[in-house]
C-alpha cells in the first residue's frame, strides 16, 4: 500500500499502535519529521560481506565499531507528509550520487515480522527496492545482525564495489516488477520496454491500490483471483459453477499448489532468461489456479525447489522464509495411507489477518485433535514419549511445528533456558516447520544449530555464545 494509506481492499484494524509487533506502523514510525538536511532516524551499514545472502553489510542505529560504508536516513518530509530515504556515502564522500533521496512509494509488510519499501525512478517505469527491511521483532542488542530493528535489503544491488560509489538505480532485472511482484499481485503481467525495464500491472480493481507510476487502480496484493481462477472467464461462461476453481473440489495435489507456486523456492522458467525467484513460465505469466504439480515444475521453473542454503544442517528443515509448502510435500501429512491433507485442512484462508495465521479452530490443541482423535491427553502422550512432562497447557505446536524458518527478526532471548547457562543464547525463527516432525536436539551442534523444541526449553533455537 501507500505508507499509511490501506485501499479499499484492506483493514489495519488489528494493526495498530495497541497491538505490539503487529503494529502495522511501528516501522513509518521510525519516519520521524525532517528535511533533506537533518530530522528521521539514520541507519549505518557496515562490515561489508559478500558471501551473505541479501543483507550483505550489517546495520545500526548508533555508528558501529567497523568500517562504516553508507547510511540511509529515513524521515517524513515535514514539506509534504512523504515518506523518504536518503543515501549517503561514508566510504567515499566524493561520490557524485551521495545524498540522493526516494520517496517510498509503496510499502509491503508491517503488522507481522517485517515491513520492506518501494520506490519509483525520475525516467524510469520499474518499481525498485529500498535498501532496509524494518524488523518489528528486531532488537540492535542482538548480537544476531538479522535481528537487529533494521535489516540491509540488497543495499548491494545500489553499490559498486569496485569503487565504493552508489548507483543511481538497480539492475532491471533486480526489479520489484520482476522479482517480487509475481507473487504479490493479483492477475500479474509483465512486459519489458525499450529501455530494458520490466513493466509489471495487476488487474484493474476499484477498491484496489494506486500504482506508484500509472496511477491506476489495480489488485497489487493476494485477491479472489489468485485462488479460484480469472472471474472475467467465469462470467462469460455463466457464472455459477462455471469456468471457476473451488480448492475444494479438486485433488490435494493441485489445491496444494495454489499455495505451493509461492511458499516454496523454485526459480522460473521466463522467457527473458532471468530464471531467479518469481516462478513464470516461458510465456511470462504465473501458473493459473487448479494445474497440477507436474505441469507446474514443467512449465513454470528452472530449478525445482530450495537448496542447502535455504535449509538447515539436516538438509530437510526450511530456514528460508516462504517455504511451507517446501515442508508440507516431505511430510507424511501431503502422502500418507489414511487422509490427504490440504493447507486449508488447518488454515482458512478466508479468516481474518491476524497474528493466527489464518489457522482453523481454536488457539489450544483442538485443531489437531479433530484428526488426532487418540491423543486426548497431551501431557500424557509427552511423558510417553519423552519421558518428561511439561504440564497443563502443552500444546502440540510446541514440539511438532517449531519456528525454524525467519522472515523478520524471530525471537530476542534476555534470559538463559531453563537449566541453562547465562553463556548459552536461545533463539528461534518466526516461521512454523510445516514437516510436523520433532526435530531432535542431539542432532545440533555449536557449528550445526537449529530451532529444536528441546524439552526443556520448548521451540528453543540453541546458539552457542
Amino acid at each position: 500500500m501507500a505508507p499509511g494509506s490501506p485501499s479499499g481492499l484492506q483493514d489495519l484494524a488489528k494493526f495498530g499502535p495497541a497491538d505490539g509487533v503487529y503494529n502495522y506502523g511501528a516501522g513509518l514510525a521510525k519516519f520521524t519529521a525532517g528535511d533533506n538536511t537533518s530530522g528521521g532516524t539514520t541507519v549505518y551499514f557496515s562490515d561489508y560481506d559478500a558471501t551473505r545472502k541479501f543483507d550483505k553489510f550489517k546495520t545500526a542505529e548508533s555508528a558501529p565499531a567497523g568500517t562504516v560504508y553508507a547510511t540511509v536516513r529515513v524521515y517524513k518530509d515535514a514539506a509534504d507528509n512523504t515518506y523518504k530515504m536518503q543515501f549517503t556515502n561514508v566510504a567515499n564522500p566524493s561520490d557524485n550520487n551521495s545524498g540522493m533521496t526516494h520517496e517510498v512509494a509503496l510499502n509491503y509488510g508491517g503488522g507481522l515480522y517485517k515491513q520492506r519499501y518501494m520506490t519509483t525512478l525520475a525516467g524510469k517505469e520499474s518499481i525498485y527496492m529500498l535498501p532496509l527491511q524494518f524488523n518489528a521483532a528486531g532488537s540492535d542488542s542482538s548480537a544476531d545482525r538479522t535481528k537487529k530493528v533494521w535489516r540491509d535489503y540488497h543495499l548491494d544491488q545500489w553499490w559498486n564495489t569496485a569503487d565504493n560509489t552508489f548507483k543511481t538505480a538497480p539492475a532491471a532485472a533486480n526489479s520489484f516488477d520482476f522479482q517480487c511482484a509475481p507473487c504479490h499481485y493479483t492477475g500479474y503481467s509483465v512486459t519489458r520496454n525499450a529501455g530494458g525495464e520490466y513493466v509489471a500491472s495487476g488487474v484493474p480493481d476499484a477498491g484496489g491500490e494506486v500504482h506508484p507510476v500509472t496511477g491506476t487502480k489495480q489488485e497489487l496484493n493476494i485477491g479472489c483471483e489468485s485462488c479460484h481462477g480469472p472471474g472475467s472467464g467465469h462470467v462469460a461462461a455463466g457464472g455459477q459453477g462455471k469456468s471457476i476453481v473451488s480448492p475444494g473440489l479438486i485433488t490435494s495435489e493441485r489445491s496444494n499448489m495454489i499455495c505451493g507456486q509461492c511458499h516454496s523456492r523454485s526459480q522460473g522458467n521466463d522467457s527473458y532468461g532471468i530464471h531467479k525467484d518469481s516462478p513464470l513460465d516461458n510465456t511470462n505469466k504465473m501458473m493459473v489456479a487448479g494445474t497440477s504439480r507436474a505441469a507446474f515444475l514443467a512449465g513454470n521453473t528452472s530449478r525445482h525447489d530450495a537448496t542447502t542454503t535455504d535449509l538447515w544442517g539436516d538438509g530437510k528443515h526450511s530456514k528460508s522464509h516462504h517455504q511451507q509448502y517446501t515442508d508440507f510435500i516431505q511430510s507424511p501429512k501431503y502422502r500418507n495411507g489414511s487422509s490427504l491433507l490440504t493447507c486449508y485442512s488447518c488454515h482458512d484462508p478466508h479468516a481474518p489477518g491476524t497474528d493466527r495465521h489464518q489457522l482453523s479452530g481454536t488457539t489450544d490443541n483442538g485443531l489437531c485433535q479433530t484428526c488426532h482423535t487418540t491423543v486426548t491427553d497431551v501431557a500424557a502422550h509427552m511423558t510417553a514419549k519423552v519421558g518428561f512432562s511439561m504440564g497443563a497447557g502443552t500444546k502440540c505446536i510446541q514440539c511438532h511445528n517449531p519456528k525454524t524458518a525467519t522472515s523478520g527478526a524471530g525471537s530476542n532471548p534476555t534470559t538463559p533456558a531453563i537449566g541453562g547457562t547465562s553463556a548459552t543464547k536461545y533463539y528461534q525463527g518466526d516461521i512454523s516447520s510445516h514437516l510436523f516432525d520433532v526435530p531432535r536436539k542431539t542432532a545440533t551442534s555449536s557449528s550445526n544449530p537449529m530451532p529444536v523444541p528441546c524439552v526443556r526449553f520448548p521451540r528453543a533455537f540453541l546458539i552457542i555464545s
